[in-house]
């Protein structure tokens, strides 16, 4: 909505440029994206209260549940059942909140919505960016890989059907 967009703007600390990272999605076309296992809600995380007013104002909420300081709204989106909550800026909070999402909504998928610095120059305020990998970006490689966890690479791929289907919307 504009009021978004001009909510997102006065964020924006001058001359810094911002891009929508992960799905960037207009609420009404989740349906599109989310084809998963039938009755499994969905996900979705923001940083802000201003991120994820533009969800609230679709869902129709039957319930708030508190959980960890944060506040998870549970209800439907069109025919998709929906939790949606924010949790603050930085990645512990995030994954604090996301990790309460699988185990306490036994989510089926995760939509991250909201802004971040850029990190390429092309990149404006509302582009949509669609990762097809993710890693740490503060941590070495070799900490990953050579000491626990002993992950095979630093790397995580993105869920295929979800960048299928995130790719023919936004195609």
């Amino acid at each position: 909505t504009q009021e978004h967009a001009e909510a997102l703007e006065k964020m924006i600390p001058s001359g810094r440029k911002i891009a929508k990272i992960a799905l960037s999605l207009r609420p009404e076309s989740m349906a599109q994206i989310v084809r998963l296992r039938a009755g499994e809600p969905v996900g979705i995380l923001c940083a802000s209260e201003e991120e994820l007013a533009p969800f609230l104002q679709v869902l129709q909420e039957e319930c708030a549940v508190e959980k960890a300081m944060l506040t998870f709204h549970q209800g439907m989106i069109g025919t998709i059942r929906a939790v949606a909550v924010y949790s603050g800026v930085c990645k512990v909070n995030a994954a604090i909140a996301a990790q309460l999402l699988v185990d306490a909504f036994q989510t089926a998928c995760i939509i991250n919505a909201g802004t971040a610095g850029a990190v390429a120059e092309h990149l404006h305020c509302f582009d949509t960016v669609i990762a097809t990998k993710t890693a740490y970006y503060d941590v070495e490689q070799e900490i990953l890989t050579e000491y626990h966890p002993w992950m095979p690479s630093a790397w995580f791929p993105v869920d295929g059907r979800l960048l299928e289907l995130s790719r023919e919307l936004f195609a």
